[in-house]
């Protein structure tokens, strides 16, 4: 049985070996513990820390992916947050790491997809509201703020990736300084 202290103490290897084994279930950690997980892991494979190479990114990914969503599942983040993060954690990987088909954290193609999923507005409906912010209701600047959350890190993965990506988000990318 794994508790989230006895996760967050394992080597990098042995946590990435039980998260990608799917491990432990999403309600045996209690609240705020899963986004504990998630923020070490998080930390650990942005860093390089000691995670070795020998551990495959499909695993890495998976862990990952799993940490996430067992967050999602026990409350302790909603889906727009998951989405976010893994796209603020993709485009810092996909900076240091060549882009790989197939493994989510490193698949543009899958994260600009998931983006567009995600993305609560389309870009011209953000700049029309842009223009005027301040005068809409919260509801609204929140929509705008969940759209500026999730395309900053996706317009930061397009330009490193360049080609297609780049392509589907330009309309993001020059919406995005106007956004609140």
């Amino acid at each position: 049985m794994y508790d989230m202290n006895t996760l967050v103490s394992l080597d990098s290897a042995a946590l990435c070996r039980v998260l990608a084994g799917r491990a432990p279930e999403p309600s045996s950690l209690g609240p705020q513990q899963w986004r504990t997980v998630v923020e070490d892991l998080t930390f650990r494979l942005s860093t390089g820390g000691d995670v070795p190479s020998s551990v495959p990114w499909t695993r890495r990914s998976a862990a990952l992916v799993y940490a996430l969503d067992a967050a999602v599942a026990s409350g302790d983040m909603d889906g727009r947050e998951r989405v976010t993060r893994l796209l603020e954690l993709s485009s810092l990987l996909i900076s240091r790491v060549a882009p790989m088909e197939g493994v989510v954290v490193l698949d543009p193609t899958w994260l600009v997809e998931l983006f567009f999923t995600e993305v609560p507005i389309t870009a011209r409906e953000a700049g029309n509201l842009a223009a005027h912010w301040r005068d809409l209701d919260i509801s609204e600047i929140r929509r705008l703020r969940a759209a500026r959350n999730l395309a900053t890190p996706a317009v930061r993965l397009a330009r490193i990736v360049g080609g297609t990506a780049h392509a589907r988000l330009r309309d993001w990318e020059i919406v995005l300084p106007q956004l609140p």
